[in-house]
């Protein structure tokens, strides 16, 4: 009885161990991410930015992105070397917005300055031909830009962006990730 159970057991065990998932090495490791400016978007993970919008970034941004708290819509996702910084706490004492300020006069945002630096460059986000959103940056070494949204038919301040300008091209191919959600 005592040579059955042990051949069970060991049958068991070979069976277990055949099993077992095994580890596969990728032949071609991703290069050190944190250093390398990322602009292909193909495999960059989709996430929420808001209740209407999604954005995509890279695999070396970490962050909860889009979501509601307690008190209302917070986001942030950050480059895991802190060289770029996307955020969004659009709060007062009633609770947290997914949406900030509108943008003076509402209908085509236009915006000099933010956190004190002057934001010399624009790119327009469009789906079709029709514009959906605007995001206002400056060159500085450490630059800042401002997104804004097209929502209920204003542009309202969507998220904020801190960056290396080294990192630009990348901050750029991430704002253009973002789609109005179907």
């Amino acid at each position: 009885m005592l040579p059955l159970r042990i051949s069970l057991l060991v049958s068991l065990f070979v069976v277990l161990f055949a099993c077992k998932k095994r580890a596969t090495v990728d032949p071609n490791p991703p290069t050190n991410l944190n250093n390398t400016v990322q602009t292909d978007p193909t495999s960059w993970t989709l996430g929420q930015l808001n209740a209407s919008y999604t954005i995509k970034f890279p695999a070396n941004y970490t962050g909860e992105g889009g979501r509601i708290q307690v008190d209302g819509w917070l986001f942030a996702q950050d480059r895991a070397d802190k060289r770029a910084k996307f955020a969004y706490s659009f709060c007062t004492a009633t609770g947290c917005s997914q949406y900030g300020q509108t943008a003076l006069g509402g209908k085509t945002p236009a915006i000099e300055s933010f956190n004190g630096q002057t934001l010399t460059k624009s790119i327009t986000l469009t789906e079709g031909d029709q514009p959906f959103g605007t995001f206002f940056y400056s060159e500085q070494a450490n630059a800042v830009g401002v997104l804004y949204l097209l929502n209920n038919g204003a542009y309202r301040e969507s998220v904020n962006v801190q960056f290396d300008n080294a990192l630009q091209a990348e901050v750029l191919a991430i704002i253009r990730t973002i789609r109005q959600k179907v």
